[in-house]
């Protein structure tokens, strides 16, 4: 009898297993389909491991398919849900923006946002805004990820499976091994970093006046989205708290990352049917890469800076990630504050940076060149060029007051180091340039300084050709006009060297770029620096009086310095009535409150002088709809007008149809009767 139930158990287990074994092959065979996976596929094979798990929580095969199917099976396009906020599933927010139902397979993707007229890709009105997509990333993605954790965390060291050649549709099959499982966990980990990164911050704004600003590039930022939204990209309340859970979930993908590597270094078999291999060749870098996620992981335990360098080890960044995520004494960066002003090209006048050290993370870009050295990115700052008259006489006395332009703010720049900065100014009749060498200039030498940019019949460029012999000529091109200049034209000193261009062989509209260039062919001596634009030919503005508004019969004005390094010791504002003077009205300082102001349209006007006593002007549209505070509040008159902008003003640039919009607001709310 005792036997008898030994083999009894015995062969319960053993069906147990087989049966959990077979959901595993069926759910293999559903997700990779022999080498052409699919969505519903995969949808199908999660079913199948989520049953075998459930059979069987310690089946290590079934926890990790489950784990890759719970991950691809967010991308469901059969999925159902419930019209409305929240959003249910990423088949729903994808129908909110627009995006075509067919052709949304993962592995076959062909699906594609809506198009305007033009071919322009389109957001949809109603599209969810930052707040429901931060919704459906934490109580839909996020719990997918921490089951997919979860599942991981059952397999062990021991975890092997093979991916064959009929499954992958490769000629050859793939082994996935305890390594691969610790190096998805890494990915997992920091995905929810991210996530979380995410949703620490205020993200409510228009998607589709959000989407415009990106595709502008950034331009009129501040008039055209942070003005709209004044919380836009602000810590929310519980974004500390959020910003620590991120910090933590960093320092797990490092953890896990570790630990993959010393797995992946230890293996003794071969690794060429590996997922996951750390080739002999690539050993020096991955180390130098464990090295400096080492870095990572103790600055910010030590709460100190981290300090990161090159393979080489010739180079040091520093950097405090302890500003970055926040501590109990540190508050994380407001990212809105870090922002600088973005002309209404998308360029960042230079200067305008509010904090280089972005709130202390940076720890040496204590200047904005420093930013620009640090920065993997190319930065479209740009610099004035101002209104000033030189003299070619070969010194530098009258170039004083000019800023110059270091080298590092080129896109490229000579290895030899021998150029120091350049400076260019502007009157009615010459652009005027100057480049300073490190050292003293020779004869024998041919140098070359070009500009170009965008005219109202395409692309231009004027080149200038300078020798030291004395010939000094310039080439304009599409044009195909040359012009010879005289000794008048230019002067080469000793470590500078300067020239004119006549203003009537220039016809940009916006930025120039400026390349610059000397050599010897004989001696071997070669120097360069160039940029696609770094110039600007506009004044530069000091200030911005915000975006248009409407208000009831009152409204608190908001000036906003664009240059942290300048200050503002006047600020004058002027709104006039447009059709009845007597309503016009005056205000002294950077945000005056203003009551008593009569219906009508109020042309605004903005006067700030700086220090330095230059003045500039900016303007916008104000509309008082009277005394009627009881019917809106004026949140939903602000929200109510950016709804209208966005519908109006279908280029974000704010120039179109705000006046319009405004009227139509006002006679659809009942404010205005035509």
């Amino acid at each position: 009898m005792g036997r008898f139930r030994i083999w009894l158990l015995a062969g319960c287990l053993l069906w147990f297993t087989g049966y959990a074994h077979a959901d595993v092959q069926k759910g293999r065979l559903l997700l990779f389909n022999n080498g052409n996976p699919t969505s519903i596929g995969i949808v199908s094979a999660k079913a199948e491991f989520e049953a075998s798990v459930r059979a069987n929580p310690s089946d290590q095969q079934a926890n990790f398919f489950l784990a890759i199917s719970r991950i691809l099976a967010l991308m469901d396009n059969t999925a159902a849900y419930v019209p409305g906020l929240p959003v249910d599933n990423l088949r729903e927010l994808l129908d909110l923006f627009g995006v075509s139902a067919s052709g949304r397979d993962i592995f076959h993707w062909t699906a594609e946002f809506t198009k305007d007229g033009t071919g322009k890709r389109t957001i949809p009105n109603g599209a969810p805004s930052g707040p429901a997509i931060q919704q459906f990333l934490t109580s839909v993605v996020i719990p997918e990820i921490n089951s997919a954790v979860g599942n991981l965390s059952v397999l062990t060291s021991t975890f092997n499976t093979i991916l064959t050649a009929a499954e992958t549709g490769d000629n050859r099959s793939i082994e996935v091994d305890y390594g691969d499982v610790l190096i998805l966990k890494s990915a997992l980990y920091t995905a929810k970093a991210f996530i979380l990164f995410l949703c620490s911050y205020d993200l409510d704004a228009d998607p589709i006046r959000l989407v415009e600003a990106i595709k502008s590039k950034l331009s009129n930022l501040h008039s055209n989205l942070f003005d709209l939204y004044p919380q836009f990209l602000k810590l929310l309340p519980a974004g500390k708290p959020g910003m620590q859970a991120a910090e933590d979930e960093a320092l797990a993908a490092i953890d896990q990352y570790f630990a993959a590597s010393t797995f992946i270094r230890g293996e003794t078999d071969s690794q060429l049917d590996d997922l996951v291999t750390i080739d002999p060749d690539e050993l020096d870098e991955e180390a130098h890469l464990r090295a400096q996620l080492t870095e990572v992981k103790q600055s910010i335990l030590s709460g100190r800076t981290a300090a990161f360098t090159n393979q080489t080890g010739t180079k040091v960044w520093y950097v405090n990630l302890n500003h970055l995520f926040g501590t109990s004494a540190i508050q994380p960066p407001n990212i809105r504050a870090l922002i600088p002003y973005f002309d209404a090209e998308g360029n960042i006048p230079t200067g305008t940076f509010p904090d280089t050290t972005l709130d202390g993370i940076l720890v040496e870009c204590t200047s904005e060149a420093k930013l620009v050295e640090y920065s993997p990115l190319d930065l479209p700052i740009v610099f004035p060029i101002p209104d000033r008259t030189m003299a070619m006489d070969g010194y530098d006395s009258d170039w004083q007051q000019v800023p110059s332009i270091p080298k590092v703010y080129f896109s490229s720049h000579s290895r030899s180091q021998d150029i120091e900065y350049v400076k260019v100014a502007k009157d009615q009749n010459y652009f005027y340039w100057m480049v300073r060498h490190v050292t003293p200039l020779q004869s024998g030498r041919y140098y070359y300084f070009g500009l170009s940019g965008d005219a109202a019949d395409g692309r231009f460029n004027v080149s200038v050709n300078l020798q030291s012999t004395g010939t000094y000529s310039i080439w304009v091109w599409p044009a195909q006009t040359s012009y010879t200049g005289t000794s008048a034209d230019y002067r080469i000193g000793t470590y500078f060297l300067e020239g004119r261009i006549p203003r009537s062989l220039l016809k940009q509209s916006g930025r120039l770029g400026l390349n610059y260039s000397a050599s010897n062919w004989t001696a071997g001596y070669n120097t360069y620096m160039s940029d696609s634009a770094i110039l600007a030919t506009a004044l530069l503005p000091i200030a911005e009086a915000g975006a248009d508004q409407i208000v009831f019969d009152a409204v608190t004005l908001d000036g906003k310095a664009i240059y942290p390094t300048k200050r503002i010791i006047s600020w004058e504002w002027s709104l006039r009535h447009r059709t009845n003077s007597s309503f016009n009205r005056t205000a002294s300082g950077q945000s005056p409150t203003i009551s008593g102001l009569k219906p009508g349209f109020y042309d605004v006007i903005l006067t700030v002088i700086d220090d330095s006593g230059k003045t500039y002007t900016d303007t916008k549209v104000l509309v008082a709809t009277g005394a009627s505070a009881g019917i809106y509040t004026q949140e939903q008159l602000n929200q109510a007008v950016a709804t209208e902008r966005a519908k109006w003003d279908a280029s974000g640039d704010g120039k179109i149809g705000l006046e319009e919009a405004i009227r139509a607001l006002q006679v659809t709310s009942g404010m205005r009767e035509d």
